[in-house]
C-alpha cells in the first residue's frame, strides 16, 4: 500500500502544481493565494492544515478552480480517505481540469488504494484513452487486472506500459 501511495505523490505533486499555476494566473498572481498556502502547508507535511486550506478555498471563491479540487484530493489520498479523495478529483474534472488523463489515473488510484477495483479500472482505461501512451496508466491498470485473475488483458497492458515486455507470454 505503501509503493502506490509513493507512487501517486510525483503524479499528484505535478498534476497539483500545474492546476495550482494556473488558477495564480487567473487570480491575478501569487502571494496570500491560499491555494498556494494550502501547497506551502502540504510540502511542510501539514496535511491536515492543508486540506482545511483547500477546503476553505472551496468554499470561497475557488468553487470553480481545478486546482483547488485536485489539491484537496492530493491532500486526502495522502491521508488515507481514498473515498474523499475520489469524490475531489472527480469535482476537479467537472469543473474543467487537465489535464483529464492525470486526473483519471489519480482516481483510478485512488479506487486502488481503497481496494475498489473495477472502479480503478475503469479510471486507468478512461487515462488511457485520454493519453494512449501513458505508461504508468497501462503499468497500473495491468496490476489490477492481474489482482481481478484477468490475466491476459494484464499482461497486454504491461506490454503497453513496458515495451521491453513484448514478447512476454503466458
Amino acid at each position: 500500500m505503501q509503493a502506490v501511495a509513493s507512487q501517486l505523490l510525483p503524479v499528484v505533486a505535478l498534476l497539483a502544481v500545474l492546476l495550482v499555476a494556473a488558477a495564480a494566473q487567473h487570480h491575478g498572481g501569487a502571494g496570500s493565494d491560499p491555494l498556494d498556502v494550502a501547497e506551502q502547508l502540504e510540502r511542510a507535511g501539514r496535511l491536515e492544515d492543508a486540506a482545511s486550506t483547500y477546503r476553505a478555498a472551496i468554499e470561497g471563491a475557488y468553487a470553480a478552480e481545478p486546482a483547488a479540487h485536485a489539491g484537496l484530493g492530493g491532500v486526502l489520498s495522502q491521508l488515507g480517505d481514498q473515498q474523499g479523495a475520489v469524490k475531489a478529483f472527480k469535482a476537479a474534472l467537472k469543473a474543467g481540469g487537465k489535464p483529464k488523463y492525470g486526473i483519471q489515473f489519480n482516481i483510478g488510484l485512488a479506487y486502488m488504494q481503497g481496494g475498489r477495483l473495477s472502479g480503478a479500472v475503469k479510471h486507468f482505461k478512461l487515462a488511457i484513452k485520454h493519453n494512449p501512451e501513458f505508461r504508468e496508466a497501462h503499468i497500473k491498470l495491468a496490476s489490477v487486472l492481474k489482482d481481478k485473475g484477468d490475466l491476459d488483458a494484464a499482461i497486454h497492458h504491461l506490454q503497453q506500459g513496458d515495451t521491453s515486455l513484448l514478447s512476454l507470454s503466458l
